[in-house]
């Protein structure tokens, strides 16, 4: 439960909203749902083409239409709860908040990987590479981020730049 579909939107608007709130900052929520999104769609797209059969001992619960290579449930995990310690880091100094979302961040990925395995859902190497593709998308999407701020900051500074140089002018013209 703790990474199903529904879970997962809902915990991303909520953790988002809360960010806005909170700290006042969009660009964390942001990160959060591209993240999961990504990692949702490459699994979706990767399960479709591998198309791997569910191990072959009882399933313990409906099978999805997608196949079992990757766990888009053990991917999510990653995506949401190491990407949420990941933002909380970036905000506290607090070593005891950033250690509880630490443990959560470990926590949370290995039980759904373990429930995913256990249930039957899938094979081992299904949660590795489901882990793996949560970790990728957040890589992306903080490097996608941090190149599109950097963008903005050039383009802020040369701007400032820009209306420095013509109050410069401005002012030889008018004497000062």
């Amino acid at each position: 439960m703790l990474s199903e579909t529904l879970v997962k939107v809902a915990l991303v608007a909520v953790v988002g909203g809360a960010f806005v709130l909170i700290v006042r900052r969009w660009h964390d929520g942001v990160f959060l749902a591209l993240a999961v999104s990504l990692e949702s769609t490459v699994f979706v797209i990767a399960s479709f083409i591998v198309d791997r059969d569910r191990p072959p001992v009882e399933q313990l619960d409906p099978p999805a239409p997608s196949g079992s290579f990757p766990s888009g449930h053990a991917g999510a995990a990653v995506a949401f709860y190491v990407g949420l310690c990941v933002v909380v880091c970036w905000h506290t100094c607090n070593r005891i908040v950033r250690a509880i979302f630490v443990v959560v961040a470990v926590a949370a990925p290995l039980a759904v990987g373990f429930s995913r395995a256990a249930r039957g859902m899938h094979h081992p190497i299904d949660v590795v590479a489901g882990m793996l593709l949560g970790v990728g998308a957040l890589y992306v999407v903080r490097g996608a981020l941090a190149r599109g701020v950097d963008e903005i900051d050039r383009e802020a500074d040369s701007s400032v730049a820009e209306r420095v140089r013509r109050l410069d002018l401005t002012s030889c013209r008018e004497g000062r």
